[in-house]
């Protein structure tokens, strides 16, 4: 990784800057952050399409069989509902070994970017997996209470205001060298007072991430509608790549977003400045354990 090109400027974000600043990162470093995004996401692409896991949305030749049509219930005794089986059992593992990869290596990135470094793909994942058990730990914990508190219809306000509580700890571990519980700490404590702007922040988010996936994966929806002679299984094919292809677009926006919104409040609340930045980001040692 080198240096060259101007840092951010640290300071507090409106709205309209946040995201002005998440895709000038974005643009600055837009091979790194797709190279990184397809990384996390072939994998999982290839076991759908080996497995015929996409078949199973609707549509597919391999369900439309005179027996399915009798009787429904045959398609649990299929090698088509077998392989869909193993092939989402072989996709959850893989997504676990990746959790990681996914959260941490995009963050890492508009880190070290926001720093004016030209990080390669290659530093960004061996910073990463540095870091690998802390973001696995932390992930693990956060998605676990949240699902138990979505179990009871109770229980979902309290998981959305963990969750955004505990949003931006992928940025508080890989800036402040924190492990999982201490960073999920110090995500609750910064958000402390800015809930609702969080929460409305994360909205629009999410609803960038669906127009720019929804896109992308129109275009592919057309182009296998207009290529003669494909059978119903090779569209359902190309519909899938479409739509992993629009995450892998999107995504990066969500996580360069994240840490942005990680340096708004430690400005606001802290008077960050680049330099502690760069202080904590380069100081060295053993990663820490909780």
């Amino acid at each position: 990784m080198v240096t060259g090109d101007a840092p951010l400027r640290l300071r507090v974000l409106s709205l309209s800057e946040l995201l002005d600043e998440t895709f000038r990162i974005y643009r600055k470093a837009f091979p790194l952050f797709i190279g990184i995004a397809l990384a996390v996401s072939i994998p999982t692409l290839l076991i759908v399409l080996a497995f015929g896991v996409y078949t199973f949305a609707g549509g597919s030749q391999s369900f439309n069989t005179p027996e399915f049509r009798q009787d429904p219930s045959t398609i649990f005794k299929s090698a088509a509902f077998t392989s869909l089986l193993v092939g989402l059992a072989v996709a959850a593992i893989v997504n676990l070994f990746l959790i990681p990869f996914s959260y941490g290596a995009p963050v890492r990135a508009a880190i070290d970017v926001s720093l004016g470094h030209r990080p390669t793909f290659g530093s960004v994942l061996a910073a990463t997996a540095r870091r690998y058990f802390g973001l696995w730990g932390a992930a693990i914990v956060y998605a676990v209470v949240i699902l138990l508190l979505s179990i009871t219809v109770i229980g979902i306000p309290v998981a959305i205001w963990i969750y955004v509580r505990w949003v931006l700890f992928v940025p508080a571990m890989l800036t402040e060298n924190l492990g999982p519980i201490r960073a999920l700490g110090r995500s609750w404590t910064l958000l402390e007072g800015k809930w609702w702007r969080t929460c409305g922040i994360l909205l629009l988010l999410l609803l960038l991430l669906y127009i720019v996936g929804l896109i992308i994966g129109t275009l592919f929806q057309f182009v296998g509608a207009l290529i003669p002679g494909l059978s119903q299984d090779a569209r359902l094919a190309v519909n899938q790549v479409g739509s992993s292809l629009g995450g892998v677009v999107a995504a990066p926006i969500q996580y360069i977003a994240w840490t942005l919104m990680y340096f708004d409040l430690r400005v606001r609340k802290e008077s960050f400045d680049l330099d502690q930045l760069a202080q904590q980001v380069g100081s060295t040692g053993p990663s820490p354990v909780g």
